[in-house]
């Protein structure tokens, strides 16, 4: 898998998760900054939006850099805004396809315009994106441009293990060129047993992971994928048109992908998901899976949202400052959905899970009888 018209000159790892890809971006940025100034001691600064995922707070605690941060506009991040916050220890820019919060893609070429400008590193988290926005831009969706296409696009993170559907543990790290990625690897030398290489942060790790990687791209193939995401963009346009048919709840913005944002103007989301948890727990986030769960499984989900509107019952997670319901369609009920429908949460999940038994069991036998 390669993004962008540069497929030959890229370079890719593989890691456990999005996360250690973010931190294998950061760190090859840090090392590139530090041999392009000759400091081996710069920690510099890293600018992203306020949407951008909370591994890169994370990764620039481990490695000391201050991250700096600016709010978005129109749900995603403002090139202006980022522009303004650049000083001389600025060594690398973020940008989301797409962001957590609102499932919007950035606006990935503008920040390339400003990379390429003051000489900085642009990563491009797509830990939730890599592996269907290639598919849905196939499909005829209009997507903005995100990837190695975009002259100023340095590094992408890209979740496997999202919608590359395979087991966890996996993710991937893409640099441009070798030029960049070579400053990812970790060398030591000064040691009695000789040189020591490790190009990820992890060292021994199960190969469990990788082995369902493998599986899953050959048993799913270009076309397999292609047809996962039309069924999956048909279960989202159809998730949107139903949230928008409840009176009181609108989605923001146009999510393009499969995460769906939507607030009210007539509850106050906050309160009755649980009232102040604090000024950086505001957003409700509902975890739902979908992507290859009977499609009933969305009307059921949208018929018991319906009928528990009057309480808003659905507070498992909340985070933000925006009274603002996100719904991730990737991760089925495992959350719950609010404590008076967990126990119908668990049986939608069984039986949807039932059925995927089934209907693989039954689809197998068939093709081997028509064989």
């Amino acid at each position: 898998m390669r993004f962008g018209s540069n497929k030959a000159s890229q370079e890719s790892g593989a890691t456990t998760g999005g996360t250690e890809s973010i931190l294998c971006a950061i760190k090859t940025a840090k090392t590139s900054a530090r041999d392009k100034r000759g400091d081996s001691k710069f920690h510099g600064n890293i600018i992203a939006a306020e949407t951008a995922h909370p591994a890169f707070r994370k990764s620039c605690e481990l490695m000391d850099i201050e991250i700096r941060k600016f709010p978005v506009k129109d749900f995603r991040a403002d090139p202006a805004a980022l522009e303004a916050a650049i000083d001389e220890n600025t060594f690398m820019i973020i940008g989301s396809a797409p962001c957590f919060p609102y499932g919007v893609v950035d606006p990935i070429e503008e920040l390339s315009e400003v990379a390429l400008r003051h000489d900085l590193w642009l990563h491009v988290d797509a830990c939730v994106g890599g592996y269907m926005l290639p598919f849905t831009e196939e499909l005829g969706q209009k997507i903005p441009v995100w990837d190695f296409r975009v002259p100023g696009v340095a590094s992408i993170s890209a979740d496997l293990h999202k919608f590359g559907y395979a087991p966890k543990p996996a993710s991937t790290v893409f640099f441009r060129s070798q030029e960049h990625a070579k400053h990812l690897i970790f060398f030591y030398n000064e040691w009695p047993s000789g040189l020591y290489a490790m190009a990820t942060v992890v060292g021994t790790r199960p190969g469990g992971g990788v082995a369902g990687v493998w599986a899953t791209l050959h048993a799913l193939g270009h076309e397999g994928y292609l047809d996962v995401t039309r069924r999956l963009l048909d279960l989202i346009a159809r998730y949107k048109e139903g949230i928008e048919a409840i009176p009181g709840l609108k989605v923001i913005d146009d999510p393009q992908l499969a995460i769906i944002a939507f607030t009210s103007d007539e509850v106050d989301l906050l309160e009755t998901a649980g009232g102040d948890l604090g000024a950086s727990s505001l957003r409700v986030f509902w975890h739902i899976t979908l992507p290859l769960i009977a499609p009933g499984v969305a009307g059921a989900a949208l018929f018991v949202f319906t009928l528990s509107m009057d309480e808003f019952l659905i507070t498992y997670f909340v985070s933000g400052q925006r009274g603002t319901l996100t719904m991730y369609i990737w991760s089925l009920m495992k959350d719950g959905i609010g404590p008076r429908i967990n126990a119908l949460a668990s049986l939608l999940f069984a039986v949807s899970f039932l059925i995927l038994i089934v209907g693989g069991w039954l689809t197998r036998n068939a093709g081997q009888t028509a064989r």
